[in-house]
């Protein structure tokens, strides 16, 4: 990424009443944003209520709208569209993928050289350069386990910022 792109304030910063979670991408089957919302609403039912920014625009925004809605956590999720530089639009404590398939996934490199801690299953270029030391890694896409991954990040935020700054680290410097 180019050095003249700003970057994100400190952790310290970005902390908030109620976590928040982003998540980027077009909004179709594939990329499984179904699988976010059912997450929050498992971690809503477990008295977490973790707010959810989602980039994108695509076929299914008024599905899963509906189904934020018949979930109980319509309030807990926004949908932003598509905005250009995305990571300077949020003060997120957490980036979620859930997507099926990737191939680089500029969302996830968008979000390490912000510095934004990442969840996300190893995929397509996920695999190249996500690891533990970089990411909490999704060994599913059940919502079971991605609500678990995001309220452990969320719960260790320590950790969460030591992997975020490795994978900063590792994307300034070219991987």
């Amino acid at each position: 990424f180019p050095s003249t792109c700003p970057g994100r304030p400190a952790p310290a910063t970005r902390i908030r009443h109620r976590p928040r979670i982003v998540s980027v991408g077009h909004l179709t089957r594939v990329k499984n944003h179904r699988c976010l919302i059912e997450s929050l609403a498992l971690l809503s039912r477990q008295g977490l209520n973790i707010e959810a920014e989602i980039f994108g625009v695509g076929p299914l925004r008024r599905e899963l709208e509906a189904e934020a809605t018949a979930l109980g956590v319509a309030h807990l999720v926004v949908f932003r569209g598509f905005v250009s530089h995305w990571w300077e639009q949020t003060d997120a404590n957490l980036f979620v993928l859930t997507s099926l398939r990737e191939g680089l996934c500029m969302a996830a490199l968008e979000a390490m050289w912000a510095g934004i801690p990442v969840v996300a299953p190893r995929i397509g270029g996920l695999a190249d350069y996500g690891s533990e030391k970089t990411m909490a890694v999704l060994p599913d896409l059940r919502p079971e386990t991605v609500a678990t991954a995001i309220s452990a990040a969320i719960e260790r935020p320590r950790l969460a910022a030591e992997r975020a700054a490795r994978a900063r680290l590792l994307i300034r410097e070219g991987w």
